[in-house]
């Protein structure tokens, strides 16, 4: 009697288990969006021109979606064609990022300007990613020299 309870709890909790693994691959989760997109073109240019970029939009397949909006970050609006792509030309006269967006979906791409193949620098100001190593170097000889001429300032008062 015992012995067929626990196999029929056995069989329960297999059989628990089983439709937990199976239930999320066949049901949709939440986090799920209809439209995945990607942006393409050229990620540098010799300055002033203008580019073409291309945006393709696909299902959770990865099928193409016609007639889909993508809102670009240049203002303009357009809509997909049979395979799923719109494409938008950008005046570049600096470094560029471009955003691409459908419903939850949307994708970059960033164009570096060159003058003649030589890249442009950086105009923007934002604060660089690293503090530079000068002022913290002659901030420590700074305390170096004043502990080595304490020591000796030290020893001369010793005598």
């Amino acid at each position: 009697m015992i012995r067929s309870r626990v196999s029929s709890m056995r069989a329960g909790l297999l059989a628990a288990a089983a439709l937990m693994l199976l239930v999320p691959g066949v049901a949709a989760y939440d986090g799920e969006v209809d439209a995945q997109i990607g942006v393409t073109g050229p990620t540098t240019a010799i300055c002033p021109t203008a580019v073409s970029v291309t945006a393709r939009v696909v299902d959770k397949e990865g099928n193409p979606l016609a007639n889909q909006e993508v809102v670009w970050s240049t203002g303009e609006t357009g809509m997909t064609d049979s395979n799923g792509e719109v494409t938008t030309t950008v005046s570049l006269s600096a470094d560029i990022t471009v955003t691409a967006t459908t419903g939850e979906s949307s994708a970059q791409i960033t164009i570096v300007c060159q003058v003649a193949g030589i890249t442009l620098p950086r105009t923007d100001t934002e604060a660089p990613a690293q503090t530079p190593a000068l002022p913290i170097l002659g901030a420590m000889a700074l305390i170096g020299l004043a502990f080595v001429g304490r020591r000796r300032l030290l020893a001369v008062d010793r005598r």
